[in-house]
C-alpha cells in the first residue's frame, strides 16, 4: 500500500551565520513531506576568481541565502527538510589583510520551506519575544589566499546564546567584492528548542546542519 505525502511538522532551524559574511539563523516549522530531498547545497559563484585591492575597511553584506538541513523520519522513511532565506543583513570589519570582526542577522520568520513561508516557526522559537538570530565572530582570520577558514562565534537565539564553529570559504568576485561559503552542525536543543514528534511515527533529529553563501562589498 502506497503512504501519500502528508504535512508535518518540521524543525526550521535557526541558520546561523558568518562573518565577513556569516550566517546563521531558524527554528522549527512545518513543511510538506516529500520524497526527494530539497535543493542541494550551497556553492561559491562560478565565476572566475578576482584579486582584491584590498581586504582593509569596512564591508557590508549585497546578497546571499542561509538555511538549514534537517534529517526528519516519518512513516519508516528518512528524509532531509531544507529551509531557507535571503533575508539576511551583516557588516564586518578588515584589518592588516584579515577579517576582524562581523555580525550578521536573520529573521527568525523568514525561513521558506517547499516554497511557503511557514509562521509557525516564530512560536516554537519565541520569535516574538527574540525576533531575529544573530551570529557574531572576532579575530576571524585572512581572506587574501582564498583557503577556508574556521571561524568560531557566538550564535543567539531564542533567548539562549553558545559558540559555534563554521568552516568558511572565501572568493574575490571582484576587486572590493568578495563572496563567502560556510557551513555548520548544531544540536538545536543547546538553545532550548525540542525538536517535534508524533507517536513514534514523525521525527526530526536534534542535529542539524546551517550553510550560507554570501556576497560582499567593500
Amino acid at each position: 500500500m502506497n503512504v501519500k505525502p502528508r504535512k508535518g511538522r518540521i524543525g526550521l532551524i535557526i541558520t546561523g551565520i558568518v562573518v565577513g559574511a556569516i550566517a546563521l539563523a531558524g527554528g522549527w516549522t512545518a513543511v510538506s513531506f516529500a520524497s526527494d530531498n530539497g535543493p542541494a547545497p550551497f556553492s561559491l559563484p562560478d565565476t572566475p576568481a578576482a584579486t582584491l585591492s584590498s581586504v582593509d575597511g569596512q564591508w557590508q553584506t549585497t546578497g546571499g541565502e542561509v538555511g538549514y538541513r534537517a534529517k526528519e523520519e516519518a512513516f519508516g522513511v528518512s528524509h532531509e527538510v531544507v529551509g531557507r532565506t535571503d533575508q539576511v543583513t551583516g557588516t564586518a570589519t578588515a584589518e592588516g589583510g584579515a577579517l576582524t570582526k562581523a555580525t550578521v542577522t536573520v529573521p527568525l520568520t523568514a525561513f521558506i520551506v517547499n516554497g511557503k513561508p511557514h509562521p509557525a516557526t516564530s512560536t516554537v522559537v519565541d520569535a516574538e519575544r527574540v525576533p531575529n538570530a544573530t551570529f557574531t565572530a572576532e579575530g576571524i582570520g585572512s581572506l587574501e589566499d582564498s583557503k577556508p577558514l574556521e571561524v568560531t562565534g557566538t550564535l543567539a537565539f531564542n533567548g539562549q546564546s553558545h559558540p559555534v564553529t563554521w568552516t568558511v570559504t572565501p572568493k574575490a568576485t571582484a576587486a572590493d567584492e568578495l563572496a563567502l561559503l560556510g557551513t555548520t552542525s548544531i544540536d538545536v536543543t543547546q538553545w532550548g528548542v525540542t525538536p517535534p514528534s508524533e507517536g513514534g511515527m514523525f521525527s526530526i533529529e536534534k542535529q542539524v546542519t546551517l550553510e550560507f553563501v554570501t556576497s560582499w562589498k567593500r
